[in-house]
């Protein structure tokens, strides 16, 4: 955990949806370890702005949540006001995970790790095609 100084909020953001480990599982969303059990232990690391996200814990791929929470404020904002939306990726961060389908794009990659790797970047760039897409859209 943070200190609120140390927080997007306590730095100045409007708006927070993300966690503060480093290493979440991108389905449990709990915080997870290369090595095994985490030493904070059995925690699901979501918070929306002010708090733990308990309405999306659990729900999707985090990726996909993150990046439906960007569009999202892209949507909603006002062309004529000034925006600084900060999107920053989990992916291609331990531990390796990826949608199946995105990894099955790279069947023919040998190693396993590799694979997932690839997917995930792949997936990333698909990302910011979304988010650029949108933002010329507005």
């Amino acid at each position: 955990m943070a200190y609120w100084e140390q927080t997007p909020m306590g730095r100045g953001y409007e708006t927070f949806f993300g966690y503060y480990h480093h290493a979440t599982d991108y389905y449990t969303h709990r915080a997870s370890s290369w090595k095994g059990p985490d030493v904070c232990g059995d925690v699901v690391d979501l918070w929306n702005t002010t708090g733990p996200a308990r309405d999306r814990n659990g729900t999707d791929y985090i990726e996909e949540l993150f990046t439906e929470n960007s569009l999202g404020i892209l949507d909603r904002h006002d062309p004529n006001e000034p925006l600084l939306l900060f999107h920053s990726f989990h992916i291609v961060h331990s531990p390796l995970q990826v949608p199946k389908n995105w990894e099955d794009l790279f069947a023919w990659v040998p190693h396993p790790a590799r694979r997932k790797y690839v997917a995930m970047v792949h997936y990333m760039d698909h990302v910011v095609g979304l988010i650029v897409a949108k933002l010329k859209s507005k």
